[in-house]
């Protein structure tokens, strides 16, 4: 039933704080000292966002396009009892010895959605996949298909990872028996990211090989973060990149300059992106460089949906351009013959 696996496999993916801590913010004291790289959503406060209503409505016809059973799932009561989501590795790139925890945090009531999916499974015998209690481990744990293990080693919280080594060394952390990035003083969270709903980070990518072209601008960089949010109905993002020294902040300053002067010039309808991109901050810093971004919601997504609906015409008179053109030949070569 796909739409029970699609519930059990968010479930299963996500790492959760105690019950009684609050969502919001990424809480240094959780994340292990070596991680390199961290993706966190408050998912509280995305839902009290504007931005969430489209998505969210999204999601349900989604959902009911792809349920093939006569039971349903009240997408508005999971997303109420879930509270942050979060995800980290101490590996960057693909490749098999690539991992990392997922995190949850949740009410009372995930949980019981799990069960329930297990105690379906069984009784009806529509497995779609294995899923197989391990008895022999310190806390609840199972083990899904080949190769992801999920646990509740406290109520309300549960870790998931490809390896069941890597859940145990991820639950040393939270209860204080392994460093933190606080505790190590990690530079992996490179600004403030209170207010924000989403937020990822990354340290090492000049590291990183076989970069695609459109984002080779991140290897002259050591690390970088993401924040999007939203206050009082401004939508809110920023864009924080460590550099090596001032020379190539004020390089990547400069980069970041030509880009929005070009975008400027782009046009919708009657309305300017020009006065988009005014709200758009640059601020270089000795070994960073920051770009900060404001604007209303609500003009932002009419904005949004003029460029998309202008993308899909010109798609469409390109195409139509094409069939005239192949049309025109045909009856060329039907003349000629």
């Amino acid at each position: 039933m796909k739409l029970f696996r699609t519930t059990a496999l968010l479930t299963t993916a996500s790492f959760a704080w105690l019950q009684n801590s609050t969502a919001g913010p990424v809480n240094e004291n959780y994340i292990a000292a070596d991680a390199l790289w961290l993706a966190h959503v408050d998912l509280e406060a995305f839902v009290e966002s504007s931005l969430s209503e489209p998505i969210v409505e999204r999601l349900k016809e989604e959902m009911e396009e792809s349920n093939d059973s006569a039971i349903s799932i009240n997408i508005d009561q999971v997303l109420e009892d879930l509270k942050s989501v979060t995800a980290y590795g101490n590996k960057l790139g693909g490749g098999e010895k690539a991992g990392g925890v997922l995190v949850l945090r949740t009410g009372e009531r995930m949980q019981a959605v799990v069960d329930g999916f297990i105690a379906h499974q069984e009784l009806t015998g529509e497995a779609e996949f294995k899923i197989e209690e391990l008895a022999d481990k310190p806390f609840r744990s199972f083990l899904l298909g080949e190769d992801l293990y999920f646990s509740y080693p406290e109520e309300g919280l549960i870790i998931a990872s490809k390896t069941f080594e890597e859940i145990e060394a991820a639950y040393e952390v939270f209860v204080g028996d392994s460093p933190s990035l606080r505790s190590a003083g990690s530079r992996l969270l490179l600004s403030d990211n209170e207010g924000f709903f989403l937020l990822a980070s990354a340290t090492g990518l000049d590291r990183l090989k076989d970069m695609p072209t459109q984002a080779r601008i991140l290897q002259k960089t050591t690390g970088g973060q993401i924040s999007i949010g939203e206050i009082e109905k401004e939508f809110r993002a920023s864009v924080t990149l460590a550099t090596s020294g001032p020379e190539v902040s004020e390089q990547l300053e400069r980069i970041v300059q030509g880009m929005i002067a070009l975008a400027s010039f782009t046009e919708v309808e009657d309305a300017s992106v020009a006065d988009l991109l005014s709200s758009i901050e640059v601020l270089p810093k000795e070994n960073s460089l920051s770009v900060n971004f404001s604007y209303p919601v609500e003009e932002l997504a009419n904005l949004v949906e003029k460029l998309i609906e202008e993308s899909y015409q010109k798609k469409g008179n390109r195409k139509s351009e094409k069939r005239k053109h192949s049309d025109d030949k045909r009856s060329h070569d039907s003349a000629e013959n």
